[in-house]
């Protein structure tokens, strides 16, 4: 098709195609080979998009609403299966709902997120729940080949831990499904996706974790898992209302962290971009704040 002949014209790198800078991700069955020719690899950029997958825990249902198995679901949350399941070159773990290039994004991570899972301290956090294991839980996502591989990852470690996990890819239709009001009935843990509109926290802690903003009888908006703490809240605030730029971004780290260790989340990984430019091009830089998209203000190329 169209797509797949201008893929080949970039790696075949013939003028004028040597002047061309590709502005759509190249097909994840392409990146080993085409890394594995040095003359590709060195006009390639796989840089960070700023979206971010995460977990959304279901604070109205009977099971996550109890920390204790919250906790023991994200001590249990092997990333690093999960990003493996996509490709490296197209995921990449994450410990925060800020992404990299958002200011005061934290650099510790929660302190029960590990790269693989530790499914015998998860076990442990499920038993002091005072639930019978297997702990059953409905985990909403949106289907992929490449989803559907990540997420079996993702069962197989809970289920060491002492859930008994049924999937459930859901289509195109997914956020509509999942943010409907009969679907905190339905689901225990669900799937976001967020990319920031602006490089701030703003722009992701209150859109996806201020119930007070989201909550309503027809739906639970973008706060999928229901949650509404009052502590968090007054973060919230605090982090909107501070006038200094350096203390606010702070702030809103320090909001993401408040809430990952109430489990209100569990992050997963950043997506990565993979574009091919072509050898004529100079001056080729990503805009991270852009979704890592080349910021072609600085780029030209040889006459």
């Amino acid at each position: 098709d169209v797509y797949k002949r201008q893929v080949q014209r970039l790696v075949e790198d013939k003028a004028p195609d040597h002047t061309a800078v590709g502005l759509a991700d190249l097909p994840s069955t392409r990146h080993q080979a085409l890394l594995a020719d040095p003359g590709v690899k060195a006009r390639v950029s796989n840089p960070l998009s700023g979206t971010v997958e995460l977990l959304q825990p279901n604070v109205k249902s009977p099971v996550m609403s109890n920390l204790a198995v919250r906790r023991a679901l994200g001590l249990a949350t092997d990333r690093d299966a999960f990003a493996a399941a996509y490709g490296l070159t197209v995921m990449t773990p994450a410990y925060a709902a800020l992404a990299d290039a958002i200011p005061g994004r934290p650099t510790a991570r929660p302190t029960a997120a590990t790269t693989s899972g530790d499914p015998v301290a998860a076990r442990a956090a499920l038993e002091a729940s005072g639930l019978v294991l297997p702990v059953r839980i409905r985990v909403a996502y949106r289907t992929s080949p490449a989803a559907d591989a990540a997420y079996a990852a993702l069962k197989t470690g809970w289920e060491k831990a002492g859930f008994e996990v049924t999937l459930e890819g859901l289509g195109e239709d997914y956020y509509r499904v999942v943010s409907a009001p009969d679907a905190s009935g339905r689901f225990d843990v669900f799937r976001r996706s967020w990319f920031a509109d602006y490089p701030a926290g703003a722009a992701v802690i209150p859109e996806l974790f201020d119930g007070r903003m989201n909550l309503a009888a027809d739906g639970t908006g973008q706060d999928l898992g229901s949650f509404n703490d009052d502590a968090v809240n007054a973060a919230i605030d605090a982090a909107s209302g501070e006038p200094d730029s350096v203390k606010r971004a702070a702030a809103w780290g320090a909001t993401d962290t408040q809430i990952a260790e109430l489990f209100g989340y569990v992050p997963l990984s950043e997506r990565r971009r993979f574009f091919l430019r072509g050898s004529a091009v100079s001056g080729y830089a990503e805009n991270p704040y852009l979704g890592g998209w080349v910021d072609l203000a600085g780029v030209s190329v040889a006459r």
